[in-house]
């Protein structure tokens, strides 16, 4: 389970806030969002 910090440098950026700010401006949605809607997706699998 990767935090969005660890997911934003595994994607290639430097920083978590810019990757947070990028995933919303692309989105629509904060990637804390998403990612905790996945989580709840896969235990309801």
């Amino acid at each position: 389970s990767m935090t969005v910090a660890d997911i934003a440098l595994s994607c290639g950026f430097t920083s978590a806030t810019y990757f947070s700010r990028s995933f919303v401006a692309r989105f629509g949605r904060r990637a804390s969002d998403a990612r905790r809607d996945a989580v709840i997706t896969r235990a309801a699998g």
